[in-house]
């Protein structure tokens, strides 16, 4: 057993930094906690509102976005204030300066910062607390809103407004008797007190400043009536799911939920109820044809082919024009593809029912029949083709030869139609299927669980690109990884799955006879059937969202774009992030997120990336995803992984390697080291692009501090200076930023292969000699910052070890190296600190193989301490393994038990690693080389020794 390996597991799944995700929605919040405030209000037309002030903080608004984050750090810096926060890149809190103590002392500051402020376009003005404690306060800039209630003379306060410095902006056009205002007095910062003396003047009935304030989606949750149970859109651990185990649909949402010009064609070999309610309202209609007149007026040779087309039955002879114009069941049995169009784009948010993936896109309705020959299979995805639609999704299989299938949808796909496969539900390879296995034409797709764990039988195999939520498994001998199927529509009344029958083998049972209102929907519904429509109504969004984007870019967004899920069965590759355990493939990429592909893909204004996500990895699991902390182990107990372990920051301490890796694959074979003091160690950074769009150009910015567990916070003006130097370098020091241009994309799809476009970066790190003779640490941490026009930093916190997890912008390497054969072990000192500025309570556990001692002199290991603000306590560390030639790692995590829940705060650790083998993989090609070059140099000296050898043995005589 691990010494405290109970205590350290126990406390790493609690998870540490973050609270379970969609509990209360994504909702943007403010720390008020321990904030000086003073009371403070204004009279609305309902009376007096309590609008507390607040006393460290100013207020500012940029109202051009993101293009004035830049000149927000200069008015900053210039000003003496510190960034706290910014929120959509237009609402940003400034911390003042702590010798502001008072209310007036605040004004006075609040407006000579407004002058210098308004010279960059930049509003600065007041913050006060709103109706909610934990919102993001509002601020006030240079409006008043002031007015009469229903019989008053609105004329009277203009001019008394007038009369005030107040210029009229406008009259309300919808509330009658409300008019707002503009000071024309610079200096007039206090808008909250002119506001109440207007009303009790008796020149306004009400007044008060036209507050500034962020206005936020608290997730799009939609209101149909089954939508609680649909866990595959938003996991909250119903019926012993795991919180978050899902495709991160409802945040999505917020950035778009289809649109009918998105056209999704169902390709089912059974029919559809196309007057099922939830259903109807989103079926695609030809707009070139005119329903029931027998005639063809479009002239695709199909007649009335108003909602698609059942091609069954068709042949050469009888193309086109044969089938009918009604792909609707052809016997009691055909259940499937009602279910399979209700996960992809059942309408949503109309109070009825469940929502598809795409609960605003349009569903083509294409059936082909169980039985049927080649051609009439091809059909359906040149129909798909001509007739606009994006994607075709194919919930079926089939062990027989279609090579003019396989053609078709080479076609459709070539022109650009996403086409989706289900990969199959089977535990077996099904990578010989034709259209399953069309890797450069077809998006396949597996199964994940409601608790984040792979479907048993569900297909395996290299092609599969995705896992996608879906059930919990077929029996209990498979066994079972998951507690729920899949709710969707059904088949109206008593046909369908969940008809007067119990349906068996159902977790919520389905009981017969169920009630009546319930017989249109089923909770039994799963397999890849439902991954698959599922992923397709993922790529209706993104369709949406980017009607440039191609197929290939959609495949390589939603592979980079996974949550890798059950990593102790499916091992992702540290290169590439793909599972192949023991070279089988099983999880693929890892499972959907939707909310991380669609943000990509969309442009900036919706609230997306504009295409452009630059991004350096955290750790082996780490692709950049942000909905998550970087540091979440997606396990079906979530779990921890150390966000300190960059994989794409390597040293190379002297004596340097012949040839420094400029290639991504030269990159992850090149052996790392620890830096070396007293010398320049170069350090090699790679820097990635998973979206679509090339960065055109990048600013990457290297520092360096002494390393400990949680790292020292940032100077104060370290985000207002970027990418310059802060202008306290002591603590963490800087080396010149550099830039790169067009950085294309990079993502994980295309990592490790002789195509990967990373670009990797040489710094030259001046590491400095160390008195041995200190209590002090002996080894750096370096971080990394990545910033482009395309895709800034945007970050405020001077916390670290807060900014890495949940900044793919933002990295850092806090890792030691350490030969194993060497007797002596591991001796250090290590900082343990507390980076924020308040004081906390603080504990430090430590993860060690079975029989290593570690001994951490002056720390107790498990037991709380206090630590003040910005204070660092040195800690003795010594780890012996049980013989020299071990290998392996010892982990030191620090947490901050301040809060309800502890989190982690940082950690440092120490990978023990066989000399010999690290002489083996150090010595490599090039050092071979450069000794071959260095042989003839030392030869020569051994001959010049050897001459001179008897002279020397002469004088010692």
């Amino acid at each position: 057993m691990r010494p405290l390996g109970h205590l350290f597991a126990l406390l790493m799944a609690i998870l540490l930094w973050q609270s379970p995700a969609h509990a209360d929605g994504p909702q943007p919040q403010f720390n008020t906690k321990d904030m000086r405030v003073v009371e403070d209000g204004y009279i609305s037309a309902e009376g007096f509102e309590s609008a507390p002030l607040l006393l460290d903080f100013l207020g500012a608004y940029l109202p051009e976005g993101r293009e004035q984050v830049q000149a927000l750090r200069e008015v900053a810096s210039g000003s003496g204030l510190e960034i706290e926060q910014i929120f959509r890149n237009q609402l940003a809190f400034l911390r003042v300066p702590d010798d502001i103590k008072e209310r007036d002392a605040l004004i006075d500051f609040a407006r000579e910062a407004r002058a210098k402020a308004r010279e960059l376009g930049i509003e600065i003005g007041l913050a006060y607390l709103g109706s909610r404690a934990d919102g993001v306060p509002s601020i006030t800039t240079d409006e008043v809103i002031a007015g009469v209630r229903e019989d008053g003379d609105l004329e009277k306060v203009i001019a008394e407004m007038d009369a005030r410095g107040f210029a009229l902006v406008t009259i309300h056009p919808y509330l009658k008797g409300y008019a707002v205002f503009e000071t024309k007095d610079t200096d007039l910062i206090d808008l909250m007190t002119f506001s109440r003396e207007i009303v009790e003047s008796k020149a306004a009935d009400f007044a008060y400043p036209n507050f500034t304030a962020l206005s936020y989606d608290t997730e799009t949750l939609l209101n149909d009536t089954r939508f609680a149970d649909q866990w595959h859109h938003r996991n909250t651990g119903q019926n012993g799911g795991t919180t978050d185990a899902d495709a991160d649909l409802s945040l999505a949402w917020d950035i778009s939920q289809g649109a009918a010009g998105t056209i999704i064609a169902i390709h089912e070999n059974g029919g559809f109820d196309t007057t099922h309610p939830d259903l109807t309202p989103n079926l695609w209609t030809n707009p070139g044809e005119i329903a029931g007149n027998g005639v063809d007026d479009d002239g695709n040779g199909w007649v009335d082919d108003t909602l698609g087309w059942d091609f069954q039955g068709c042949t050469a002879a009888t193309s086109p024009g044969c089938g009918d114009n009604a792909p609707t069941p052809n016997d009691a049995t055909e259940n499937h593809g009602t279910a399979v169009a209700g996960v992809a784009a059942a309408r949503g948010g109309n109070a009825l029912g469940v929502s598809g993936s795409c609960p605003q896109c349009s569903l083509m309705l294409l059936r082909s029949g169980y039985v049927g020959n080649d051609f009439a299979k091809s059909l359906p995805f040149g129909y798909a083709q001509a007739q606009g639609a994006s994607v075709v999704s194919n919930s079926w299989s089939s062990g027989g030869a279609y090579p003019t299938t396989t053609a078709a949808i080479n076609a459709a796909s070539t022109a650009g139609v996403s086409v989706l496969f289900a990969s199959g539900n089977t535990s077996a390879n099904n990578c010989t299927d034709p259209r399953v296995g069309n890797n450069t034409s077809v998006l396949a797709v597996s199964s994940s669980t409601n608790q984040d764990r792979k479907v048993v039988v569900s297909s395996v195999g290299p092609c599969v690109d995705i896992l996608s939520p879906s059930h919990r498994g077929y029996s209990a001998a498979d066994p079972y990884t998951g507690t729920l199927s899949i709710t969707t529509t059904d088949r109206q009344g008593t046909a369908g799955y969940n008809n007067n029958s119990p349906v068996t083998n159902c977790p919520t049972g389905e009981n017969a006879p169920p009630p009546t209102n319930a017989r249109d929907y089923t909770e039994c519904f799963g397999g890849t059937s439902s991954g698959t429509p599922l992923t397709a109504g993922v790529v209706g969004l993104i369709e949406t969202v980017n009607t440039t984007i191609t197929r290939q870019q959609i495949q390589q967004l939603l592979q980079d774009t996974t949550d890798r899920i059950e990593d102790a069965v499916g091992a992702y590759s540290e290169v590439n992030g793909f599972s192949a355990p023991g070279g089988t493939a099983t999880h693929s990429w890892g499972r959907l997120n939707a909310f991380e592909a669609v943000q990509i893909a969309a442009p900036v204004a919706s609230g997306g990336r504009g295409g452009v996500d630059v991004f350096i990895r955290d750790n082996r699991l780490d692709w950049g995803n942000t909905a998550e902390p970087s540091n979440t182990l997606f396990d079906a107990t979530r779990g921890f992984i150390a966000h300190w372990r960059s994989v794409d920051v390597k040293v190379d301490a002297p004596p340097y390697a012949m040839a420094p890796p400029t290639t991504s694959i030269a990159f992850d074979a090149f052996v790392d080291e620890d830096p070396r003091e007293s010398t320049t160690n170069r350090v090699y950074v790679r820097v990635r692009n998973r979206g679509p769009v090339t960065a055109e150009s990048m600013t990457v910015k290297f520092h360096w501090a002494f390393a400990g567990t949680a790292l020292p916070a940032l100077p104060a003006d370290f985000w207002s200076a970027f990418p310059a130097d802060s202008s306290n370098t002591s603590v963490w020091h800087p080396e010149p930023a550099q830039v790169i241009s067009n950085l294309a994309y990079s993502g994980a799809s295309v990592a490790g292969t002789g195509t990967d476009p990373a670009q990797i970066l040489t710094f030259d790190f001046n590491a400095p000699a160390i008195d041995p003779t200190a209590a002090a640490p002996r080894h750096y941490c370096v971080m990394i910052v990545l910033d482009s026009p395309q895709d800034p930093v945007n970050e405020t916190t001077l916390v670290v070890d807060v900014a890495t997890p949940n900044n793919n912008n933002i990295t850092h390497r806090n890792l030691s190296l350490q030969d194993s054969d060497d007797d002596d072990g591991f001796r250090d000192m290590l900082f343990v600190r507390n980076p924020f500025r308040e004081p906390i309570r603080t504990m430090i556990l430590v993860d060690a193989p079975e029989g290593w001692k570690v001994d951490t002199g002056g720390i107790a290991i498990g037991r709380p301490f206090s630590l003040e603000p910005h204070a660092e306590k040195t800690m003795r560390v010594v780890v012996l393994p049980p013989k020299p030639g071990l290998e392996g790692e010892v982990s030191f995590v620090q947490l901050d038990l301040t809060r309800k829940e502890p989190r982690t705060i940082g950690g440092f650790d120490i990978a023990f690693r066989s000399d010999k083998k690290r002489r083996i993989e150090e010595i490599g090609p090039a050092t071979l080389k450069r000794l071959e070059v260095l042989l003839p140099s030392l030869e020569k000296n051994l001959l010049r020794l050897e001459r001179i050898l008897p002279q020397l043995e002469d004088a010692m005589k």
